[in-house]
């Protein structure tokens, strides 16, 4: 059931800027996903509006949208772990419109001083990983540079839904990243 509903979310996210209308959104799941029963269809996306994450407009047909009073995080949270789907959902027209600097860098500066910082600082006290550490700060001197940091890092959350993920759900995100350091390394190497 999820599927479908985070299918209809992501059609409906592509087409986020003008909204889509219901006849092209069943077409598109039809298509996409091999969905054919309109009624389930319907019952679907009669949930996500009660459920405030869809907002249909009618004129003409129905023409869906994200409801813009949705938190983020709620929408984000069905995709950016989901190594099949992050990276549509990180190009959709939706997450390109929220992703503003006013929107990322009060995030980014919470994440760095509450989780990146004291992490860091953590793993340069581990013997294991200091030469690991050192060898990503010399090939990346901006990140000592606050006013730097902040603008890759910034950068960094419009194109690594890891990383987006990370600064979104922090606490999440440091329990990961504690139990496996391959995704730091990786996600910091796209730069």
């Amino acid at each position: 059931m999820d599927y479908i509903k985070n299918g209809i979310i992501m059609i409906v996210a592509e087409n986020d800027a003008v909204g889509i209308e219901e006849p092209e959104l069943r077409d598109e799941l039809r298509t996409k996903y091999n969905i054919r029963e309109s009624r389930g269809i319907k019952k679907h996306l009669t949930e996500l509006a009660n459920d405030r994450i869809l907002l249909k407009k009618r004129k003409m047909s129905n023409i869906w949208k994200i409801n813009p009073e949705v938190d983020f995080k709620n929408i984000a949270s069905r995709f950016l772990r989901d190594e099949w789907n992050n990276e549509l959902f990180m190009k959709t027209s939706y997450v390109e419109n929220i992703l503003t600097n006013e929107f990322l860098i009060p995030l980014v500066n919470n994440w760095i001083e509450t989780c990146g910082v004291p992490y860091w600082i953590g793993m340069k006290g581990n013997i294991v990983l200091r030469p690991k550490i050192e060898v990503i700060e010399s090939l990346f001197p901006s990140l000592k540079d606050s006013h730097e940091r902040l603008f890759v890092l910034t950068r960094l959350a419009r194109k690594s839904p890891f990383f987006l993920w990370l600064i979104l759900f922090p606490e999440e995100g440091l329990n990961s990243l504690s139990s496996n350091l391959q995704p730091l390394i990786d996600f910091i190497s796209q730069f």
